[in-house]
């Protein structure tokens, strides 16, 4: 058989059995193994002990908001925070910090006052721009963008709009 034959014959046994596929996808019984199977994997999945050992999610819930609103008050936390926590990641040293937070705007408090560190909105965002760069390896998972003030009198045009760009 020639090379010409082979493709031929390939061609036409990978087209009938995906046509044996989908028809046996319609049969109510193969329907109800597969989901079966789906349900195993699934728990599979969810699992954790099957958790790979060398990642750890750190989750901001409820109870996270609550316990820290009388350090940093309630949703959304300011920048600073955020960036002391890629600060604490990196020293780890986590290998990568994937952050899934959207940043969609200036940080709006006038004045934040933590721990007796007293800064300015603007200074907060300067604070999460400047330790994600000292990380070097933070991927923000959203569309995010960190916006920081810039000087009207800058000479950049472009340092007058967004500083750092993620995502």
């Amino acid at each position: 058989m020639n090379w010409r034959q082979r493709v031929l014959v390939g061609t036409g046994l990978a087209l009938l059995t995906g046509l044996l596929g989908l028809a046996l996808g319609r049969v109510p019984f193969i329907r109800g193994v597969e989901w079966k199977l789906y349900d195993v994997r699934m728990r599979q999945t969810v699992d954790p002990a099957n958790a790979p050992k060398n990642i750890a999610i750190v989750d901001i819930d409820e109870d996270s908001v609550r316990d820290l609103e009388p350090l940093v008050g309630r949703w959304p936390w300011p920048r600073v925070l955020h960036a002391r926590l890629i600060d604490y990641l990196a020293r780890a040293p986590a290998r990568l910090i994937a952050y899934d937070v959207l940043f969609l705007e200036h940080d709006r408090q006038q004045v934040i006052d933590i721990g007796g560190v007293k800064m300015s909105g603007a200074e907060s965002d300067k604070e999460l721009v400047d330790a994600t760069a000292r990380a070097g390896n933070v991927i923000y998972l959203g569309e995010a963008t960190v916006v920081v003030d810039v000087p009207a009198d800058a000479d950049d045009q472009k340092a007058r709009g967004l500083a750092y760009r993620l995502g």
